[in-house]
């Protein structure tokens, strides 16, 4: 009986089921845990070319597919005769991937496949053919090829043909790791690595920007009517996020995470080995309370940038510029029974959100903002006190002075992003004096009681004492960034011994 010869696309089917077969085999062996690091990068990279070799076949599978379901006859469309509704679907049935994935598929392969003339059923062109080479040769992937396509056909504008065969031309070579002179039309091989698909996104831009000028109008417009900010509703302790921000706006957020979540890669655990004389003035090292400055900060950069956007609004609200809001500044509002911020057991509410928040945080409000008591009989108001104002900005700038900044070891928040703690709690008898309020940042603010890290006044120098886990001795330190304290430090460290500038020891808090 003779065989029917295969078809290429039969030989590739098999091809591909027998590399299928082959890759669950190794898995199931648990060679690769087993493979040295050159063979286990070996492997990445191989499977990287299989995934774009594959990719650039889902394309143009896609392609096909669209071009035999264009036919004015919906009876004759690959879809209808299919039983699905678009050529998404298709896609979706067949590959097992996201709606989201399928749509990009077909906008690639709109753009990298020939079509037929209407007139002579002459095959045309794709409107980017050296982005179908790219593909075909393995070269680029789904995602660089997305990018490509969204920056040299964006919707709703039509490009100069002659720019955007430049453009394509110089985005292809990018990928494959060539460098293309749009003068002299040349094109020099092997000239610096493959671009990834977040470095093309970077010369997409740069192209679009330079072929369409005027491509950054409309799209504004468009932002200007997509941009909002929203806030969910209270779950699980959390409100959720959501909206969309102008590129400057996001620009300046970005800006102020930075500053404010700027990493330390250092760590210090207090031994008294690792004493800096550079950092006090103290003769006895041993018992020195000078802190170091080099902690590292255990929050993640999403948690970081929390904070950090929390502080922003936090600064703005209490600033003389900022909008009135029913006649008072617009800030944070936190009420709780006074009976339960004297025993401890209860909760806080914020009546904006509705949500029930731990006492924790009306202690915070309380310690950082002012108090207002209000006093219900039966329903009545019966009595409201005048609000005690906390720190005046008096006090706020010789606290700046003394402390520099976040009192916390490590944290680099400088005075005017920081909140005034009182060491001993107002709402206890504590006084509203700078011998009482110390610089915190809001996240230290906030969790100081359950951070680890307690504060004392000595003498009105805030002395700081280190979880168990970073200072196993549990001494008292001293820290400040205030750069007059640690100028006049150097200056006492430069007199020699005898002099009347001479060196206290910590059995005495060094004068600042």
């Amino acid at each position: 009986m003779e065989e029917t010869p295969q078809t290429p696309a039969s030989q590739l089917r098999d091809a591909i089921a027998v590399f299928t077969r082959q890759t669950q085999e190794f898995h199931a062996s648990g060679a690769l845990a087993l493979a040295d690091d050159g063979e286990a990068i070996g492997i990445m990279t191989a499977a990287g070319d299989a995934l774009r070799a594959a990719e650039s076949l889902l394309i143009a599978g896609a392609g096909t597919i669209q071009q035999r379901s264009a036919t004015a006859d919906v009876a004759e469309r690959l879809t209808t005769r299919l039983g699905c509704g678009s050529v998404s679907d298709v896609i979706q049935l067949t590959t097992r991937v996201a709606g989201a994935t399928a749509r990009k598929m077909l906008r690639v392969a709109q753009a990298t496949t020939p079509n037929r003339s209407i007139t002579t059923g002459e095959e045309l062109p794709a409107a980017l053919p050296a982005l179908r080479e790219a593909l075909h040769d393995g070269a680029a992937g789904i995602d660089a090829a997305f990018t490509i396509v969204g920056a040299l056909q964006p919707r709703g504008r039509i490009l100069e043909p002659a720019l955007v065969a430049i453009a394509d031309q110089a985005l292809s070579a990018t990928v494959r790791g060539d460098e293309f002179d749009p003068a002299t039309g040349e094109t020099k091989t092997n000239a610096t690595m493959p671009a990834t698909a977040d470095v093309i996104r970077i010369h997409a831009t740069a192209w679009a920007s330079a072929i369409d000028p005027d491509g950054a109008e409309p799209i504004e417009q468009a932002a200007l009517r997509k941009r909002g900010v929203t806030l969910g509703t209270v779950r699980d302790g959390l409100v959720e996020l959501h909206g969309l921000i102008l590129p400057e706006g996001a620009e300046q957020i970005q800006r102020f995470f930075d500053a404010v979540g700027t990493p330390r890669h250092t760590r210090v655990s207090f031994s008294d080995s690792e004493h800096r004389p550079e950092h006090c003035a103290c003769e006895d090292t041993k018992n020195c309370r000078c802190a170091d400055d080099n902690v590292v900060d255990p929050r993640t950069a999403a948690q970081k940038g929390h904070d950090a956007l929390v502080m922003a609004f936090t600064i703005a609200a209490a600033s003389e510029d900022a909008p009135m809001l029913g006649g008072a500044a617009p800030t944070l509002l936190v009420m709780a029974d006074e009976t339960a911020l004297a025993t401890g057991h209860g909760t806080a509410f914020l009546p904006a959100t509705g949500a029930t928040v731990p006492l924790a945080a009306a202690h915070h409000a309380a310690c950082a903002g002012t108090i207002q008591r209000v006093t219900l009989e039966d329903g009545r108001v019966t009595n409201i006190s005048s609000p005690q104002r906390i720190f005046t900005s008096n006090q706020r700038r010789a606290i700046s002075l003394r402390d520099g900044g976040c009192v916390i070891p490590g944290c680099q928040v400088p005075a005017a992003w920081c909140e005034i703690h009182h060491v001993d709690e107002h709402a206890r008898g504590g006084e509203t004096h700078t011998d009482n309020g110390v610089l915190l940042c809001w996240f230290h603010h906030r969790y100081l009681e359950i951070s680890g890290w307690t504060i004392r006044m000595q003498e009105g120098v805030p002395e700081v004492r280190a979880p168990g886990w970073i200072d196993p001795t549990g001494r008292w330190r001293r820290n400040t960034t205030s750069s007059l304290r640690l100028t006049r430090r150097a200056h006492r460290l430069k007199q020699p011994p005898g002099t009347t500038g001479r060196r206290r020891t910590s059995a005495a808090p060094p004068e600042i």
